[in-house]
């Protein structure tokens, strides 16, 4: 199910990993946004990839920036698509949405679905936590989507962090920090600028070429696969 390519500079890609900061170390990179439903089904299968591989390699996380902008609107306005997509994603991934988000969230006639705040928060964990993020953005989710936690309110955040043994009055005075929106924004500028649009996407970073591993949900059979195809060169 996943295909792998090699984006060199003569390949016909439509991604530019070029944009990409090449880092010291190898990396696998997730590319996913806390209101995308397929990431929430992928979450167990990074977390499973990062148990698998993460003694060989780094695992970083980047917010992908699905609903900012002009696009961050009232739920109520994707409330009849996601009713019909959330049944595919659960019997796809195996995941479940919990009453809380399916009665709660998704039937408020208030609540803005935006990118922003979950992307700030991680940008905050990171500079706390940095190899914790996977696990960190598979909590925000089960927040979201099975909890039925607003996604908009600094204290979600806070009392995630305090379960990874961070200060949760810290956390939250730090999402009010306007360095931590610009790191945000500028991960979704570089989301953009790679030209990934879908999520979840996966990608290594291994000997300065980087590897497309997958554009949309896949299972961990296959992506681990992929994986050691790429570590195994």
């Amino acid at each position: 199910m996943f295909l792998l390519f090699l984006v060199a500079s003569n390949a016909q890609a439509q991604y530019n990993f070029k944009a990409y900061p090449m880092q010291e170390k190898d990396q696998v990179v997730y590319v996913y946004d806390a209101l995308c439903g397929w990431c929430y089904g992928f979450s167990d299968v990074i977390n499973q990839l990062e148990q698998e591989f993460g003694n060989r390699i780094d695992f970083a996380v980047l917010s992908g920036g699905m609903m900012t902008g002009q696009r961050e609107e009232p739920i109520s306005k994707m409330r009849d698509y996601i009713k019909g997509a959330y049944q595919r994603v659960e019997n796809t991934c195996g995941v479940k949405f919990g009453d809380a988000y399916l009665n709660g969230i998704l039937e408020s006639p208030t609540y803005i679905s935006s990118s922003v705040k979950p992307a700030i928060a991680m940008a905050v964990f990171k500079s706390h936590q940095p190899k914790k993020a996977v696990a960190f953005a598979k909590a925000i989710q089960r927040a979201f989507y099975l909890e039925g936690k607003s996604l908009n309110e600094n204290a979600t955040y806070g009392v995630l962090a305090k379960d990874f043994g961070l200060d949760k009055k810290q956390f939250e005075k730090q999402m009010d920090d306007a360095a931590f929106k610009n790191l945000a924004e500028q991960e979704f500028q570089l989301v953009k600028q790679m030209g990934i649009t879908g999520f979840p996407t996966l990608f290594v970073i291994k000997d300065g070429q980087a590897y497309l591993l997958s554009n949309g949900y896949s299972d961990f059979k296959s992506a681990a696969e992929s994986i050691q195809q790429v570590l195994g060169q």
